[in-house]
């Protein structure tokens, strides 16, 4: 299976292709805009990254969709389900590149994203882990109804749980 593509208004959610290395690799080559999602990362290491979304959803039949401008294409960030192993709980997150911050376009994926998620059978219930410094993440959680739950350690750092809500519920 491959990522289903989703529209919004303003955005196109598709799985991810190899014409998008280069964005890739240039956000994973950035310290400011990698911060809060593990720091910077090789060229390979962005490759392993960008291949690793595409597989989640031939093993998982869930992933993480690239997420572009429908005016312009231009690769926009990222967006979907997340459930590692060592996660507590399947998560939503959502990275906007620099170039594209500050328009609402994480909420308006993640929107779409998350009703996609339930409707192919992913949890009602979803959390997201958030650096309590990132404002911007906070932000959209909020905008999403989400709620600050309780505090966990995953791979090394302390996250905030955002819990949000029923599908039904949400704003």
């Amino acid at each position: 299976m491959i990522a289903p593509r989703l529209e919004t208004e303003r955005l196109v959610l598709r799985g991810f292709a190899p014409a998008d290395f280069p964005a890739m690799a240039a956000f994973f080559a950035d310290p400011v805009a990698t911060r809060f999602v593990g720091g910077v990362k090789s060229p390979e290491r962005a490759h392993a990254i960008l291949s690793a979304f595409a597989g989640e959803w031939v093993l998982y039949g869930l992933g993480q969709w690239a997420v572009e401008e429908r005016e312009g294409g231009g690769l926009a960030g990222f967006v979907g389900y997340i459930n590692p192993p060592d996660w507590p709980e399947p998560e939503i997150g959502w990275t906007t590149f620099p170039a594209y911050q500050k328009r609402g376009y994480a909420s308006e994926a993640s929107r779409a994203a998350r009703a996609e998620i339930v409707r192919r059978g992913g949890p009602a219930r979803i959390v997201s882990y958030i650096d309590a410094d990132n404002r911007a993440s906070i932000r959209v959680a909020e905008k999403l109804g989400a709620r600050p739950e309780s505090e966990v350690g995953l791979r090394g750092e302390r996250l905030v749980v955002w819990r949000h809500p029923e599908i039904g519920g949400m704003q």
